[in-house]
């Protein structure tokens, strides 16, 4: 009989450290949480943007990595566009519309008028 007691007492004992494990998770979720002290914005009106690196060139024709097509896209535009997260389709910029021949090896662009450079020179095919 006293190996039964022995077996109902570590019962007890192991059903009261559950019940304390339950309760200590129970009110763990009744606690407050401390509010994270906002830092003060000293310049509210400014805009500061994160890129991947510094541009390496400014010349269209030279540009393969991603630092330097932001500033790019930003300064030129292009024959044609796309839309948000849509990269698969374009949309015409300064080529009004555009056919691919059937071998898929020449593409013919349509070009929009009246568009000038900023040295005010016209933009003709010849600047493609």
């Amino acid at each position: 009989m006293g190996s039964f007691k022995k077996k109902d007492m570590k019962a007890g004992v192991l059903a009261i450290i559950i019940c304390a494990m339950f309760m200590t998770i129970a009110l763990s979720g009744c606690t407050q949480q401390q509010e994270e002290e906002k830092p003060e914005i000293k310049n509210p009106t400014t805009i500061v943007r994160y890129d991947i690196g510094d541009a390496k060139t400014l010349d269209q024709a030279d540009c393969y990595d991603t630092a330097s097509s932001e500033p790019i896209f930003s300064i030129y535009d292009t024959l044609v566009t796309y839309k948000g997260n849509d990269t698969l389709t374009f949309y015409p910029c300064l080529a009004t519309d555009w056919t691919v021949s059937n071998d898929s090896l020449t593409w013919t662009f349509n070009l929009r008028h009246n568009v000038k450079f900023s040295n005010g020179n016209d933009f003709t095919a010849e600047d493609v």
